[in-house]
């Protein structure tokens, strides 16, 4: 099951800052299609309740408490916050994920510069390599090697 992550983004080259789930910015559609099975990219739909309670400000300082009371809404996991820049045709994005379910602690930080394209794969390639170094689990054998007789081994009788 993937995971659901609301991106709280500021994008400081349009009037409307905060990035919205609608046709008016390409980057809701740009990080699901360089997502991957173990997430799930939503953005906020910014109607009056988003509006009213969040502003790029908020999200800029990373002030949690409206942040994760506003994002209740959405189910999400985690927040994805960041800050979009664009300079001379590239762009950058300052960000990092906080966890949605506790306390909206950091999770891991990041900054991706190139392209839109780019800077979503760069994105979730940061949130892949984490999830898998944070899940992998160690096997660590704590016996001796046996040695084995192949004169009693059962294998061994059908040579």
């Amino acid at each position: 099951m993937s995971e659901r992550i609301l991106c709280w983004l500021v994008d400081s080259s349009v009037k409307e800052q905060i990035v919205p789930d609608d046709k008016s910015t390409r980057w809701p559609q740009l990080f699901n299609y360089q997502g991957s099975v173990s997430y799930r990219f939503i953005f906020p739909i910014m109607d009056l309740d988003d509006a009213t309670q969040i502003q790029p400000a908020t999200i800029e300082n990373a002030f949690m408490s409206p942040l994760l009371l506003v994002s209740r809404r959405y189910d999400a996991d985690k927040l994805l916050l960041g800050q979009l820049h664009q300079q001379n045709g590239e762009w950058t994005l300052d960000w990092q994920l906080h966890d949605a379910r506790n306390d909206g602690a950091v999770i891991i930080r990041g900054q991706a510069r190139g392209m839109p394209n780019q800077l979503a794969n760069q994105v979730v390639t940061a949130l892949e390599a984490y999830t898998q170094e944070h899940n992998t689990i160690t096997v660590k054998n704590v016996t001796q090697p046996r040695q084995v007789d192949p004169e009693q081994s059962s294998y061994s009788q059908f040579y």
